[in-house]
């Protein structure tokens, strides 16, 4: 909820998506239609900010390492646009690390941190040129 506050104090338009196994095509569809014909086609992102799909995810580990790893590869599989927890690294570290993937050709438009008072933090925004 805190994330979704964070967008909406700014005006956009936020929704909350919900939970869903192996949906029906038509309840999928209701919900995640604007994902069909992409390559998070049959994908179910966290939450719809403004046109964008986001996926937020979360870790819980000693190592902050694998941590930012696993939130970022998991996040990658359900959008381009993640929000992840802000694990106990640099972000001098992270953003070299998000920088390593779009250069191997991984799609990444945009890595948010949330920070653990539950504010925002952008790390990452892809840029023309």
């Amino acid at each position: 909820m805190s994330v979704a506050r964070h967008f909406a104090t700014d005006g956009a338009r936020v929704v909350l998506t919900p939970k869903m196994t192996r949906p029906a095509r038509f309840e999928y569809d209701c919900v995640y239609g604007s994902l069909r014909g992409t390559r998070y086609d049959g994908k179910c992102p966290d939450l719809k900010i403004g046109d964008y799909w986001y996926e937020h995810e979360g870790f819980t580990t000693d190592n902050p390492k694998r941590a930012f790893s696993n939130m970022v590869n998991h996040g990658l599989k359900q959008s381009d646009r993640i929000i992840i927890d802000r694990p106990d690294l640099t972000e001098r570290f992270m953003l070299r690390s998000i920088l390593n993937r779009t250069r191997q050709g991984i799609p990444v438009e945009e890595v948010w941190l949330r920070n653990s008072d539950g504010t925002l933090s952008l790390l990452y925004k892809k840029t023309d040129g």
